[in-house]
Formats: structure tokens, C-alpha cells, sequence
């Protein structure tokens, strides 16, 4: 399996706060199966002010940690974007942004709960047109995709890329995420799975409950699909 957004980078957001958590964290990982990490460390403004620079930084620090230990999992980088104007600037110069894929195409974007942004569909179609393609994350934490399962459709069927995360489906972020989530895979409305993990506390149970979860909610192959050969051609950069 391969996992496309968690805080696995220390110190840097509100996830693993040292080395050891985040070593800690990459070993959990490997032995519920995954073989590759995507981290995905917050940039919003004025809550986690990272620079694309610094988190380049600590991601590459941590990937030769992790190449050192032994553990055995290949390891990448990105961000977890939020939708402001520090990611529209950002935009003007996609070649810094941290993708999810070597090849600069899958972009992971985190909305307002709350409410919906204005002209999200065009923003969807420009970024097409610079060669980008947006990974939702937690869509199913939206109450305005929670309320408008239309609106998800149109929004898949122009390129966008629904993540939904076992934090959710566990119940971590409580009773609806998870219902919304369950009804959205029962839609065909999630093309990924990931962990949103953010430390080692809970990771053991969390991803022993929330995989059984997913596979009881569909089947093994669905299962596979949306945890293993969706997320490789992500990260891979080719084109789902």
C-alpha cells in the first residue's frame, strides 16, 4: 500500500513532533503493509507558516533518516495545501510547488469545513491548464460535499481526485465524516484512500480498525484499488 497524506515530518505542523515519533510512525506503517509514505505537511497561513523551501528541507532530513534505519519504506514529500491566497500566489510558479509525484502533476488541497469556495469549479479548470491536477483532501469532512454529492460528481468528472482517509472512516474526526465517507464509497465518489496520520499514538489502532473497516464497507478489491493502485499511479505521476 502506499500513503498520500500524513504529518509524518517532525516539527514542522501539527503531527510528529520529534524524530523518534516519526521513526516510530514509519515502522507502523510498515508493518500494517504499506510500502511507500507520501508526507504531507500542512502550509496555511497564519496556522503552519512553512515556506516550501523549509519543508524541502526537513523532508530531505527525514528521508535520509529513514533510509538509515533499516525500516524499509520508500519515502517522499509534499504539502498539504490550504485553499487561501498564499497557495493562489503560489500557483504563479507551480515548478516550486510540492506535488505528491515527481513530475509536478497531483497537487493535495484542503478546504474550509464549513463553507465552500467561490468559483471552485474554474479554479478546478485553471489549474488543468497549468498541467495540475487537485487532490481533495477529507472531502468527506465538507459539509458542503456532505450536503451535495452533485457538486463531488462534477467536480471528479473534471479532473479532480477525492481522497478520503482512514482517520475519517475510524471515527477519529467523529460520527458524519464517517457516515459521509461510507456513503461516498458507496457512490463511487472516492478514487484514493490515505491515512491522515499525525503521530504514532493512535496509528496502531487507527489503520488496524479503519483497514478492516474500508474492506468490510466494500470488498478486498476495491479495497486494493483505493489504497495501492490508485495511489502508485499518483505518485508514480501517471494518469488516473
Amino acid at each position: 500500500m502506499i500513503d498520500l497524506h500524513n504529518h509524518i515530518i517532525p516539527a514542522v505542523d501539527d503531527g510528529c513532533a520529534s524524530l523518534d515519533e516519526s521513526l516510530m510512525l514509519a515502522r507502523i506503517f510498515r508493518d500494517n503493509g504499506y510500502r511507500a509514505l507520501c508526507a504531507t505537511p500542512h502550509i496555511r497561513q497564519g496556522m503552519f507558516d512553512n515556506s516550501e523551501e523549509a519543508l524541502k528541507a526537513a523532508g530531505q532530513a527525514l528521508a535520509a533518516e529513514i533510509a538509515g534505519s533499516g525500516i524499509g519504506i520508500d519515502f517522499r514529500f509534499a504539502a498539504e495545501y490550504y485553499f487561501d491566497e498564499r497557495l493562489l500566489a503560489a500557483l504563479d510558479r507551480p515548478e516550486n510547488l510540492l506535488t505528491l509525484d515527481p513530475r509536478g502533476r497531483y497537487i493535495l488541497i484542503e478546504f474550509s469545513y464549513q463553507r465552500a469556495p467561490l468559483r471552485l469549479k474554474e479554479f478546478v479548470f485553471q489549474l488543468s491548464l497549468k498541467g495540475l491536477r487537485m487532490v481533495m483532501a477529507h472531502p468527506e469532512r465538507y459539509d458542503w460535499i456532505a450536503n451535495d454529492f452533485e457538486f463531488a460528481a462534477d467536480l471528479a468528472a473534471m479532473g479532480a481526485v477525492m481522497q478520503g482517509t482512514l482517520s475519517s472512516l475510524a471515527g477519529e474526526m467523529g460520527s458524519r465524516p464517517s457516515r459521509t465517507l461510507k456513503a461516498m464509497l458507496r457512490n463511487d465518489l472516492i478514487h484514493i484512500i490515505a491515512s491522515d496520520c499525525h503521530g504514532p499514538d493512535s496509528a496502531i489502532r487507527m489503520l488496524e480498525n479503519s483497514l478492516k473497516t474500508l474492506k468490510k464497507e466494500t470488498n478486498a478489491e476495491t479495497a486494493e484499488i483505493l489504497l495501492e493502485k490508485n495511489p502508485a499511479i499518483i505518485y508514480e505521476g501517471r494518469s488516473l
